[in-house]
């Protein structure tokens, strides 16, 4: 907010915004340059210079066993995690294509021009399909805008599809198909048939899938079974496995490894059970034996829990937190203490790894309701969708001739773009400041053209 209100307050003329602007022009250009280098295998990071660049002097010493977590053909620049090249990426994506399409002179219709190339080559590179989709809901709305310029400008918009498809194929050729493999592949994983887990007693364990219940009782250190009636169910044991002669229940296996250690598998998913004190115990955060847990869910996604990239497993187990973080929120950055860590039971449905620790929403809406509260969360969308309304009704008719209105609408698209990464994406320090910086500008060229 005090980006937002010094941008509002530093823009007077054409002359500040050119200002401005070109900082956080300068900024991105040098952030795009990394990560172009990254992609083609060029890491500055990775580098002796490199390593002594993000080391503190007296741990040089150090600098030869960094492990780097990303391969090649991804960016990741400075801003530690792709999916936030994404965010950032695509709200200076449109300022590109509006720069181009607005410039006057050779040499600044060519700077345009490799300006857009490098935005462009990281909006790609970084992998990010929450920065993908977003471009691409973005575009429906310049289109719109624009519409009146479309057919003049058209020389110009062919130029920079061709170029678009030509560095879109150059860089999949290169990264050995799997650029666009990523981008488009949003079927990650299979449906899964597990529900929930639910312990009775210490000795009364409940396991439901889509379409059967399984009942698994100990007593007195031996295991037996009930249908979702309530009627025993038959088994046999073959090679130390139970397996169970009702039809209903063949994916279902009980596979005895030691003499208090069971694994519970269906459908080649695994659950490890641990026999303790008369009663059942699982094995959760690096190895411990631990209480079986299930955390509360929404459950009409139930099934598709690793659906983009188990985030629709983070959504499902955050929203009912909402309940609780009421207005004032659990306070900035206690998302990783709000979230229900011990659901070993989702963790091993999204992740197959209970020692996974969800330390962020994957939505900048959740992040927002969790950590700060509905209060905070309502004047957030009151002032972007205030902003969003406003701009809508300046820009919908306009020809675009002005440097105001050509800047306005620019930041406008910004700003919508990293709004609809948000879906995907949290907000992050890495990349939230030029958010509040262009909610800033986009306010102060909105008053001059108001009035």
């Amino acid at each position: 907010m005090i980006i937002t209100f010094l941008t509002i307050n530093l823009v007077k003329t054409k002359k500040d915004i050119k200002i401005l602007l070109g900082a956080a022009f300068i900024g991105v250009i040098i952030i795009s340059i990394i990560g172009s280098f990254q992609f083609f295998g060029l890491d500055l990071f990775k580098s002796g210079f490199g390593r002594h660049l993000i080391l503190p002097k007296d741990l040089w010493g150090i600098a030869d066993t960094l492990n780097f977590k990303f391969d090649k053909y991804i960016i990741y620049s400075t801003y530690f995690n792709p999916n936030y090249g994404g965010s950032l990426m695509v709200m200076f994506l449109f300022f590109a294509v509006m720069t181009f399409f607005s410039v006057r002179g050779k040499l600044y219709n060519i700077s345009a021009y490799l300006f857009y190339i490098l935005i462009y080559i990281n909006w790609l590179g970084c992998r990010s399909r929450a920065g993908f989709l977003a471009g691409q809901f973005t575009l429906i709305f310049f289109l719109f805008f624009y519409r009146k310029n479309l057919i003049k400008k058209s020389k110009i918009i062919i130029l920079l599809i061709v170029t678009s498809l030509i560095i879109g194929w150059g860089m999949d050729s290169f990264s050995e198909n799997s650029l666009g493999k990523k981008l488009y592949d949003t079927e990650t994983s299979k449906y899964n048939p597990m529900r929930k887990m639910i312990l009775n007693t210490p000795n009364d364990l409940v396991i439901t899938a889509d379409k059967v219940s399984l009942n698994i009782i100990l007593e007195d250190e031996k295991l037996s079974f009930k249908d979702d009636g309530g009627k025993k169910l038959p088994f046999k044991l073959v090679d130390n496995r139970y397996k169970f002669i009702d039809k209903r229940y063949e994916k279902f296996e009980i596979e005895k490894r030691k003499e208090d250690y069971y694994n519970i598998v269906y459908d080649n998913f695994n659950y490890p059970l641990i026999l303790k004190n008369n009663g059942f115990k699982t094995i959760g955060f690096q190895g411990r034996i631990t209480d079986i847990y299930t955390a509360d869910r929404v459950r009409w996604v139930d099934g598709y829990e690793k659906k983009g990239s188990s985030r629709v497993y983070i959504w499902s187990r955050t929203i009912p937190k909402l309940k609780y973080t009421g207005f004032l929120g659990g306070g900035p950055d206690t998302y990783s203490l709000i979230f229900p860590q011990e659901d070993n039971f989702g963790k091993r449905i999204a992740y197959g790894n209970p020692s996974m620790i969800v330390d962020k929403p994957h939505n900048l809406y959740l992040q927002i309701l969790i950590n700060m509260g509905y209060l905070f969360f309502i004047g957030f969308v009151v002032l972007v969708g205030s902003y969003l309304i406003q701009s809508i009704k300046i820009y919908k008719d306009k020809e675009f001739n002005s440097f105001y209105e050509v800047i306005g609408l620019a930041t406008a698209l910004a700003i919508s773009s990293y709004l609809a990464a948000g879906m995907f994406n949290d907000s992050a320090v890495s990349v939230a400041p030029y958010f509040w910086f262009f909610m800033g500008l986009g306010i102060a060229v909105n008053k001059k053209l108001e009035g």
